[in-house]
């Protein structure tokens, strides 16, 4: 392999933000990182913007296909032991990779690694993203943390072994939401975890937008990964029973939503 770690960075639009993105990959603390930038189909042209750094970045351009179909290329042309997600408008901390390879280091069996994510939102508030509820596993066997939270794992902090991102068939491109809560689940079912219990990276909340539509969209998604996962484990109790509590917990959020947003 050419690099420990490889950056996939989907990029649809966002031409004005990427450059900052890929300098906090550039700018991380001990060994160097190679950045994959895909430009999923975008109108804006990013490769103005990632000009300054020159054979540091590697873009590929598509034609639009999705996020999930640009990390998948985007992982398909990476050369790193380790594939590891950014968006394009979100960024690293320094430490992102130093401490996610020490995580790794400290649990060998893992196969895939996450943390918290520090969400900022357009006024300034702030959220940490990616603490499992309590009394759930944050390391080794987390598939039953991941399902009863409805996805614990912020993907900008996210970082997979690639033989392991290939066994499980990558990112499933027929969803148009929750195919990372779906990733997850299908390395959790075959892999253990290492967790990081810090911030790894600077995640923007961003307000407005087909708010309703997207979470119509969650949900129908959520149905189908759960339905999928209970026909792989059909006598399995426990799956069943978080599976279940999260079907009622999306539906409980969904609703609370819609009251905040006058539909009654």
């Amino acid at each position: 392999m050419d690099h420990t770690v490889s950056a996939l960075i989907p990029c649809y639009e966002m031409a004005h933000c990427v450059a900052r993105a890929v300098r906090s990959v550039l700018d991380q603390e001990g060994d160097a990182v190679e950045v994959v930038v895909v430009d999923d189909g975008s109108k804006a042209d990013p490769r103005e913007a990632l000009a300054q750094f020159g054979d540091r970045v590697r873009l590929v351009r598509q034609d639009n296909a999705g996020a999930a179909a640009a990390r998948n290329r985007a992982a398909a042309e990476a050369r790193g032991e380790w594939l590891a997600f950014l968006d394009a408008d979100d960024r690293w901390v320094p430490q992102k990779t130093r401490l996610t390879l020490a995580a790794l280091e400290r649990r060998p069996a893992a196969r895939f690694a996450y943390g918290q994510a520090l969400g900022i939102g357009e006024h300034g508030a702030r959220k940490v993203l990616g603490t499992p509820r309590p009394g759930l596993a944050m390391e080794g066997d987390v598939l039953l943390s991941v399902l009863r939270t409805g996805n614990m794992i912020p993907m900008t902090t996210g970082v997979v072994h690639r033989d392991a991102f290939f066994a499980v068939g990558g990112l499933d491109e027929s969803l148009r939401s929750g195919e990372d809560y779906d990733l997850w689940i299908r390395l959790a079912e075959r892999f253990e975890a290492a967790y990081v219990p810090e911030p790894l990276c600077i995640y923007r909340m961003h307000a407005g937008g087909d708010v309703m539509g997207d979470l119509d969209r969650w949900v129908r998604s959520c149905d189908r990964i759960h339905e999928r996962l209970l026909e792989r484990h059909p006598a399995d109790g426990e799956i069943a029973d978080a599976v279940a509590l999260t079907h009622a917990a999306i539906r409980l959020s969904r609703g609370q939503d819609r009251l905040l947003l006058g539909d009654r």
